[in-house]
């Protein structure tokens, strides 16, 4: 990949694949099967009505994301990501029962859904019908190590993630800082690095809807979404899909 700037400040990352796929998925799978077998991937009109918004959030922002910090940066920029693209609903700094830590996001199906889940605020319960976790952190904060602000150490994102996903029901969890946007699963996260990251600056970039629907298909929140016959969301069936797909290949996620 080579870095440029858009004339604002901000660099962007071109990047020869529109992913970066670190040992969560079967990166053949990612290539070829997914736009071959999966019909959320041929949904073009939503995708790009979506990406027309994305563009429209970034421009808007864009001069002043560098120089954010963590709560303004929700509030600016992911927030209205989370609302008007991806199409989420959550409720944010829930903290887990019995312990003190607090992700910033639990993730819902529905809006019914969130409301039912306020009458076990500060319960058990709170997170049992939510369908993911999520973190985000300031922009150009490192999302694989700890770090040091001042006299204060800044604990590794991707072991927080991981330990979220293990106290809460959720199976799939969101880290961001922004620009980079990653997806952890249950089964994996304890290794911190398997892990499906974009870089939302570089699609920008690129203004291509395929790049895109990386994105828009596997952070939407339909991607997270059950199927009541399969009892599988979209994430779930691209990842036994890619266990599935690198067995025939002798692939090792």
């Amino acid at each position: 990949k080579r870095s440029t700037q858009d004339g604002k400040g901000v660099t962007m990352q071109m990047r020869l694949f529109p992913y970066t796929n670190s040992q969560l998925f079967s990166t053949h799978y990612l290539k070829t099967r997914v736009k071959q077998q999966l019909k959320e991937w041929k949904d073009d009109a939503s995708a790009r009505a979506a990406f027309k918004t994305l563009v429209a959030i970034y421009n808007k922002e864009k001069d002043s994301l560098e120089g954010y910090n963590e709560a303004q940066l929700e509030e600016h920029f992911i927030r209205p990501i989370l609302k008007n693209v991806l199409s989420h609903f959550f409720e944010v700094q829930e903290s887990i029962f019995k312990t003190s830590r607090q992700p910033d996001y639990a993730f819902f199906p529905d809006d019914q859904t969130r409301r039912q889940a306020l009458k076990d605020k500060g319960k058990k319960d709170f997170y049992r019908l939510a369908i993911a976790v999520g973190d985000a952190k300031r922009m150009s904060t490192p999302l694989s190590r700890k770090t040091r602000a001042g006299m204060y150490t800044i604990e590794n994102p991707s072991l927080q993630i991981d330990i979220y996903l293990r106290q809460t029901p959720p199976s799939w969890g969101i880290l961001t800082d922004g620009q980079y946007w990653r997806l952890y699963c249950e089964k994996t996260s304890h290794r911190l690095d398997s892990y499906f990251e974009v870089d939302i600056f570089d699609i920008i970039s690129k203004g291509d809807l395929d790049s895109f629907k990386y994105f828009y298909c596997f952070f939407h929140r339909e991607a997270f979404v059950e199927n009541e016959t399969t009892a599988m969301c979209f994430l779930d069936r691209v990842y036994m899909g890619s266990i599935e797909y690198a067995k025939e290949l002798g692939e090792e996620l």
